[in-house]
């Protein structure tokens, strides 16, 4: 397991106040971040331009030493052991970076299984079995140059495997990609942490990507974290989030009263617009609600259910959103 505990990092820069003068300013990018990450789980880490991800992930690394807290990857301290940890960790980061076009994809991961001080039969094992794993087995001695905005992608998550990590940070995965890509890449990471039980942090921008792929997320924003839970359990810190509408082909006083007296000991929210009754938060049974109405010989001509989202949650946290 990863973990981090009570995490401190700050930045001292000089910020020019005259020709002359010049101040050192202080800036807190991490503050008290704790976080785990399980082998075979997919964590996230959410969070606007400057929330702190980056120096996290730098800190969690072994890249960067934190002023206060500790980091421990299965029982090895990160921060005294710096240099054993950069061997059990890799980064497949989004774009086409990290690359070098002008080398074929064997090329490539020699180079890097080199950097990691791998030996050339153990590379060439790693090389076919990752290659075919991408499906990229028919252009590994294809120029990178060649390869498609996708092919780069995969082989990105290649390279990222070829030290055989036990966790993997996906900054952005998918970055640039079409929707068609992005989802065959989503599915290579997904299975990848699964079948071979590797923990991995992903950070990203595309809210729906963490939606599908994290087991658990942190919201982090000025260097802490506002919130963790899995998707769910964020979507329900939006209390009137989860909203029922059901449009019926009369309403009239009697209807009203039925339906107010149906939830009268519940803790949702009744309204109405015109012929629609709407139903604001969880806790009741739609089978209730359809069962009265029949009851009073009225059609449902319309149900639309509603969830929060992600990014409904992730607003209201960093911005105080309540809309």
């Amino acid at each position: 397991m990863l973990l981090a505990e009570n995490l401190y990092k700050t930045y001292k820069t000089k910020e020019r106040i005259s020709f002359l003068k010049s101040k050192v300013k202080s800036v807190e990018a991490v503050k008290d971040i704790s976080l785990s990450v399980k082998p075979g789980q997919i964590v996230g880490l959410l969070g606007i331009n400057g929330a702190g991800k980056t120096s996290t992930i730098k800190i969690l690394s072994g890249i960067l030493s934190p002023d206060e807290g500790t980091v421990v990857m299965d029982d090895v301290d990160v921060i005294k052991n710096s240099m054993k940890v950069k061997s059990m960790v890799n980064l497949v980061s989004g774009g086409e970076r990290n690359l070098y076009w002008r080398l074929s994809g064997r090329e490539n991961l020699r180079y890097f299984g080199a950097l990691y001080g791998l030996s050339r039969p153990i590379i060439n094992k790693r090389t076919i079995e990752l290659m075919d794993i991408v499906g990229l087995t028919d252009a590994i001695d294809t120029p990178v140059e060649k390869y498609s905005k996708g092919m780069k992608q995969r082989l990105q998550i290649a390279r990222g495997l070829i030290n055989n990590p036990r966790y993997l940070f996906l900054d952005e995965p998918t970055l640039g990609l079409d929707i068609m890509i992005a989802k065959e890449i989503r599915g290579y990471i997904r299975k990848m942490v699964s079948q071979q039980h590797k923990g991995a942090i992903l950070t990203t921008h595309y809210i729906g990507e963490a939606e599908e792929l994290c087991d658990y997320i942190y919201i982090i924003d000025n260097g802490s974290v506002l919130a963790k839970g899995t998707s769910a359990e964020l979507k329900n810190l939006i209390p009137t989030g989860v909203q029922t509408a059901i449009t019926l082909d009369r309403m009239d006083n009697d209807v009203k009263f039925s339906l107010d007296k149906l939830f009268a000991n519940s803790t949702v929210d009744i309204n109405y617009d015109e012929n629609t009754v709407i139903i604001s938060g969880s806790g009741f049974l739609l089978g209730d609600i359809i069962g009265k109405i029949s009851a009073m010989s009225i059609k449902i001509l319309e149900l639309k259910h509603t969830e929060p989202k992600l990014e409904d949650a992730l607003l209201k946290l960093v911005r105080g959103d309540s809309d």
